[in-house]
């Protein structure tokens, strides 16, 4: 609602200061909340995911998750107000609202290097799997049960001694449903009557 009324001041349309501030209370009340929550989860599920990556990668490397937001939740609601009324006018020049749990994003970095830029599709791929694992830890804590958990071609852009280290951390984590274009060589490593394994070919499922 706020950015349609931004979105007709750009417009050239006429619109009265009182007609946005109740909508930029409401962002603001609920936007300070949601950051604060924001930043609560990121910060246990840090403490999961660091323990998570050594484990299955084989390395040292440090990986930091982090919240990349405009305001702190610490600042309270009068940061909002202050970076609103900052931006202003470049909010009406865009038609957009630019300050905001909306505008927050997510940084992760190994050995202090942000993953965006420096991150090898290997890097990309084994953090994912880590987020995800702490994820499932997470919830399992929280909700006393554990989650179904869903990997589709999680091992693609593995090397293979992180497949494995990925694998066999899954061991004990519940019910899993993993998928793989090929064939995975280190399965028959595992107890086999922990694992049922299917082909999928031409629509139709066959057991292995």
């Amino acid at each position: 609602q706020r950015n349609r009324l931004l979105q007709n001041i750009k417009s050239g349309h006429r619109v009265a200061e009182a007609a946005i501030e109740p909508w930029t209370e409401k962002m603001i009340a609920l936007g300070n909340k949601i950051v604060s929550d924001r930043f609560r989860l990121i910060g246990e599920l840090a403490g999961l995911l660091a323990p998570i990556y050594r484990e299955y990668s084989g390395s040292n490397d440090e990986v930091r998750i982090t919240i990349e937001s405009q305001v702190q939740p610490h600042h309270g609601e009068e940061a909002y107000w202050t970076a609103l009324k900052n931006l202003k006018q470049r909010e009406r020049q865009l038609g957009v609202s630019l300050v905001g749990p909306h505008r927050d994003d997510l940084n992760i970095s190994i050995n202090d290097r942000d993953l965006r830029d420096y991150g090898s599709r290997g890097e990309h791929k084994s953090v994912l799997i880590a987020l995800r694992l702490a994820e499932l830890q997470f919830l399992k804590q929280k909700r006393e049960e554990t989650p179904v958990f869903l990997l589709d071609d999680c091992f693609s852009e593995l090397d293979e001694t992180r497949e494995r280290g990925v694998f066999f951390s899954f061991h004990g984590l519940g019910q899993m449903f993993l998928t793989s274009p090929r064939e995975l060589g280190f399965l028959e490593e595992a107890v086999s009557s922990e694992i049922s394994k299917y082909r999928v070919q031409n629509g139709v499922i066959e057991p292995l």
